[in-house]
């Protein structure tokens, strides 16, 4: 396929078929985009699952089925209040890595990808008492919660590191280090503040 999105223009999927391309789409967006139209970035699993994302001029980051096109998957502008892109640049090609979508703007970098799924909310207490309302500064706490770090991870020596298994914690801004290197961050995290 030979995705286009011109200019006052629907987002539109060409077949190739024995290297000469449609003459018709074999799939459209039911949006238009204005000037100066979108620049499509395709991702997918090997040959599975593509999708096609832009960024509508309009300021919002777009997702479609690749194969086909009047079915949308996502667009920033759903939960606005979570995922606005913010002022688009003229040309911006939103860049997919690792399992996100990145998308600059005008003064930021918009980084999407998929929400924990069934996580808990965070939970900090004190480490010695369990008292939530016993925190205080010097104090040992312990942050309960799922999906804290992107792995599971040990700590194998002192000093203990910042970061543990793609987690780290700020207090007020400055790095704060686990307490309890045979602990897994994972289930929950001790720290000293």
């Amino acid at each position: 396929m030979l995705y286009f999105c011109g200019s006052g223009d629907n987002l539109k999927a060409f077949s190739i078929t024995n290297a000469q391309m449609s003459s018709t789409p074999a799939s459209q967006s039911s949006e238009a985009f204005g000037y100066p139209g979108c620049v499509p970035t395709i991702s997918a699993n090997g040959q599975a699952n593509g999708i096609v994302w832009i960024v509508d001029p309009a300021g919002i980051l777009r997702a479609w089925d690749a194969a086909n096109l009047a079915s949308e998957l996502y667009n920033s502008g759903q939960n606005a209040a979570r995922d606005a892109l913010g002022t688009a640049i003229n040309f911006t090609v939103p860049t997919v890595a690792n399992g996100k979508v990145y998308a600059g703007t005008q003064n930021s970098l918009g980084v999407y990808g998929l929400l924990s799924s069934g996580s808990a909310a965070i939970a900090i207490s004190n480490a010695a008492s369990g008292d939530a309302t016993a925190v205080a500064p010097g104090s040992l706490v312990a942050i309960y919660g799922s999906g804290l770090a992107a792995s599971t991870a040990i700590a194998a020596s002192f000093p203990l590191p910042a970061t543990l298994g793609g987690a780290a914690v700020a207090v007020n801004g400055i790095a704060a280090r686990s307490a309890t290197p045979h602990r897994s961050i994972f289930r929950s995290l001790s720290l000293l503040c």
